[in-house]
Formats: C-alpha cells, sequence, structure tokens
C-alpha cells in the first residue's frame, strides 16, 4: 500500500528471525515483561476509576490504546499515553491504513481505470504515507540521537527496543543484508498495524462473549479465584494454570479471526478421498456454538495447522 520496501532476495526469512529472535524472543519478552505490566495496571485502574465514578467506558477505544502502547513501547521505547496529540497521530494512521488496507479499489481490478484514482484511494494512500514518513522520522532521529549520547556515557548495555536492533543492522556493513531507512519504516508500519487493531478486536470480542455467555463467566471467574485469589492482579506467569481462560482465548479466534489468512506457499495434499491439486484450498465448515470445553479436552482438535502443537496461544491439555 505504501511505497516502502523490503530488501530484495531473502529479505522474508532474515525479517522474520529478526521478529521471532529478538522481538519475540523469550528473552526478549522477560525483559520487556515490567512494561507490559504497567501498560495493563494503567488500563485496569482507568476501568475502576471509571467505573467508580459511573461513568461511561469506550472499551475498544481503552483497547486499542493499551495494545497501541505496549506495542509502542516494544518496538521504540515510546508510550503514547504522554502525548495525546501524538498518540492520535499513531492511532488514526493505524486505523486508516488498516481501512485502505480492506478497501474495495475499482483501479486495481479494471484494466483501463488504473490510471485513473475515481476513488481517491490513491491521493489518501499518499497523503498517509507522508503522514507517517514524518512521524518515523523524527522517531528515528530522536533514537539515533539518544543512542549517541548512551555510547558516549558508555551506556549502550541496556535493553535493546525492536528500533534499536533494526537501527544496528542499518549501521553494519557486514549484515547479512542491507536495511535502508525506508526497509524499516516499512517494517514498523506493518507491526504496528498486525499487532495494534488485532489484539484489541480479539480482547473486545472475547468480552462480548463472554458477556453474552454467563456461565462460561463464571467458571473463568472461578478458575481465576483458585489460581490467582482476591489479593493480586493475575500475572502472565499465571496463564498457564489458567487452562480455561486460554481455552476460551482460542475459541474467540477461531469464531471471530482477525483477518483472512493467506500462506504464502501451497503443495498439492492428498486427503484420500481427493488429491488437491494447485491453487484449491479445503475449507472446514464449522458452525458457531460457543465451546470452550472442548478446546480444554482436545486442543488441538480445534486449532488449525500447527497452533495447537506448538502453544502458540498457549497449551490447554
Amino acid at each position: 500500500m505504501n511505497k516502502h520496501h523490503y530488501p530484495q532476495n531473502n529479505s522474508h526469512p532474515f525479517m522474520k528471525k529478526i521478529c521471532m529472535s529478538e522481538l519475540l524472543g523469550g528473552d526478549t519478552l522477560n525483559q520487556l515483561l515490567p512494561l507490559r505490566r504497567q501498560e495493563t495496571e494503567r488500563f485496569l485502574r482507568l476501568l475502576l476509576k471509571r467505573g467508580m465514578a459511573g461513568e461511561a467506558v469506550d472499551v475498544g477505544g481503552e483497547l486499542l490504546k493499551l495494545s497501541n502502547n505496549v506495542i509502542s513501547r516494544m518496538i521504540m521505547s515510546k508510550t503514547h499515553m504522554e502525548n495525546d496529540g501524538e498518540a492520535e497521530e499513531v492511532r488514526k494512521l493505524v486505523q486508516d491504513t488498516a481501512e485502505l488496507t480492506g478497501k474495495f479499489n475499482a483501479s486495481d481490478f479494471i484494466w483501463f481505470l488504473k490510471n485513473w484514482d475515481l476513488q481517491g484511494i490513491r491521493k489518501r494512500v499518499e497523503e498517509i504515507r507522508n503522514r507517517f514518513d514524518s512521524l518515523m522520522e523524527r522517531v528515528i532521529k530522536e533514537h539515533q540521537e539518544e543512542r549517541m549520547k548512551r555510547k558516549k556515557e558508555g551506556e549502550d548495555g541496556e535493553i535493546k527496543d525492536l528500533l534499536d536492533i533494526l537501527l544496528d543492522i542499518h549501521e553494519d556493513d557486514n549484515s547479512e543484508i542491507h536495511l535502508t531507512k525506508e526497509n524499516i519504516k516499512a517494517f514498523i508500519l506493518d507491526i504496528f498495524i498486525a499487532g495494534t487493531d488485532t489484539s484489541a478486536l480479539t480482547i473486545e470480542w472475547g468480552l462480548a462473549e463472554l458477556i453474552n455467555h454467563p456461565q462460561v463467566m463464571e467458571r473463568a471467574r472461578q478458575e481465576i479465584k483458585t489460581v490467582v485469589g482476591n489479593n493480586r492482579i493475575a500475572e502472565e506467569s499465571d496463564i498457564v494454570n489458567l487452562p480455561y481462560l486460554q481455552a476460551i482465548l482460542k475459541e474467540t479466534l477461531r469464531i471471530h479471526p482477525t483477518g483472512p489468512m493467506k500462506v504464502r506457499e501451497d503443495s498439492p495434499t492428498d486427503y484420500g478421498l481427493r488429491r488437491l491439486g494447485d491453487g484449491e484450498v479445503a475449507k472446514a465448515e464449522d458452525d458457531e456454538r460457543r465451546r470452550p470445553d472442548e478446546l480444554l479436552l482436545s486442543p488441538a482438535t480445534r486449532i488449525p495447522g500447527k497452533a495447537a502443537t506448538r502453544g502458540d496461544v498457549g497449551e490447554c491439555d
């Protein structure tokens, strides 16, 4: 959608390795646990304050702020709660980008209209790109100045965020793949789009389903009460001991997937009845019953692909 591009050749495996080993690696996630806890506690305090005052809460909007803040701090050590103007700028960029990504553009499908911008989409894309460029140039400049300051003061061993890691690669002439600033901007934009709206929507749908199914909510509450108790907030380390809560999350993702999924490569598959050839996709029809109990008993039967065995969301057995 924008004019930022990843480097060519083996860029996808390389960028995936950076994301999985650096941003989402166990050591990094453990180091950044305090910031996730801070943002979660800030969100909960807001809900408590509004609730005690009898004020309405835009849960979806606040969840969006929460996920945006967590991602911002993991990527570039910045929290946008401290700057409402910048916060709104980032949220609007993510929202506008997601909207245009899913919008039908006649110029993409009707060949004789390809040079026409009848819907004004091309103009909006250019405007969003310029806004994002301006924001990221400012952030990268601030980061580079801070990095130089840390090096001069001998504090270069501090915990690095993703932008630090990408700038290290950008400045390393011997790196496996050379990253330009444009590559860095594209990578960060992708993470914001992939992680902000999707995380918030999943939690929002999960809460909505729990409200509509009070018996499920009550069982989840009892599980949390048993494992966590009433004197503290649940921590990430408690999740492994909350299988029913994990099952609810998996069922929410099954019923309300955050977006269409497309594999990068396909291969013929033999299912016994008939061999699927190139370009063919098998789809299993499913009803809309909410059944975390079935997930709890047999997660591998509900989670597609390798998710259940790999434990991406969390094991339930």
